[in-house]
């Protein structure tokens, strides 16, 4: 078994990986950072990969193509470093190879771990779509809530890194402990910049 981890989650996760014996490529090394879902799902297909991700929708494409292939983890925690949830995914990728081997939906959460085999049945098939999109939601009302603030900021100084191709571990940046700054990167103040747009005409 061989896993492609998705863009959403850090290359970390190679090297966590590797310790665990197991082979894995981060797309980021593979295909077009803003490269669609279903790119990553045909290309993870087509060789013999399994998805691990962040991201609910690969299993809501399972379930709405009822493929077989490919085999999907999903991580469902609000903190997906590899240090703080890496034992509990390695430890069900072990427990699971031969049914992700042959096609299964795997959910990874700090508490528990939930397997689907692929292809979904109807009655799976609308568990799925519901469970993800309530999952969604919820997540984004989390997400925008006060007590998120610090994970939108570090959000976007992330992104913005990315974009600019610097190599960085997530724990280079941090919530400041004044504000302003809203995000210190190895040890230098970063300040969220919103451009507003007016009419002028």
């Amino acid at each position: 078994m061989k896993l492609l981890v998705d863009m959403n989650l850090s290359p970390r996760w190679i090297g966590v990986l590797a310790d665990g014996g197991i082979e894995a490529a981060h797309w980021s090394s593979l295909g077009a950072n803003n490269a669609p879902d279903a790119e990553i799902m045909a290309y993870a297909n087509t060789n013999n990969y399994v998805v691990l991700t962040h991201d609910l929708d690969f299993g809501t494409i399972l379930a709405a193509t009822q493929g077989k292939k490919p085999s999907v983890v999903q991580i469902r925690a609000e903190d997906v470093s590899p240090n703080v949830i890496g034992v509990q995914v390695i430890a069900a990728l072990r427990q699971m190879a031969e049914e992700l081997e042959d096609g299964a939906l795997l959910t990874v959460d700090v508490k528990r771990t939930r397997l689907r085999l692929l292809p979904l049945q109807w009655r799976g098939w609308h568990e799925v779509y519901i469970a993800n999109r309530r999952a969604t939601l919820e997540e984004d009302v989390k997400y925008f809530s006060a007590e998120s603030k610090a994970d939108r900021e570090k959000w976007v100084v992330r992104e913005f890194l990315r974009i600019l191709g610097v190599q960085f571990n997530d724990e280079e940046i941090a919530p400041a402990k004044n504000d302003p700054p809203d995000v210190i990167f190895r040890g230098a103040p970063c300040v969220r910049i919103v451009v507003a747009s007016s009419d002028f005409s």
